[in-house]
């Protein structure tokens, strides 16, 4: 990797997670969710669509590797929150609350497919 990709990468890296942590401090909570699923769920599908968008434009020519690391690996890539999502769940199997936890990760993993397929046909039709 090049040195100006890697600075790329570490800028994208560090907005995109200022901007979780604002999003999670701003998001409402709900009491029967784990603390901060409307967070990690609304960054977890914004990232995808976003890196959707991001690998259309690189694959087909579109988009330079320094904007790819930038906004898509670094910015779109740590504005993800899969640790959370991870703690989410386990929280959820440990009060046994199965329809909760298959809406919480079903929402964030068919989510997140959705949005990444639609960040792509989206960049295509652009």
């Amino acid at each position: 990797m090049r040195l100006v990709d890697t600075l790329c990468l570490a800028v994208g890296a560090g907005l995109g997670s200022m901007v979780r942590y604002a999003v999670a401090l701003r998001a409402p909570s709900r009491e029967d969710l784990p603390r901060g699923a409307v967070a990690t769920t609304a960054v977890n599908v914004t990232a995808s669509l976003l890196i959707g968008m991001m690998l259309h434009w690189f694959v087909t020519g579109g988009l330079a590797q320094p904007l790819y690391a930038l906004v898509g690996m670094g910015f779109a890539g740590s504005l993800g929150s899969w640790s959370p999502l991870a703690v989410g769940c386990a929280e959820l199997v440990h009060r046994r609350e199965w329809t909760l936890l298959a809406t919480y990760l079903g929402g964030n993993v068919l989510g997140g497919v959705l949005a990444a397929t639609l960040g792509w046909a989206v960049a295509g039709a652009a």
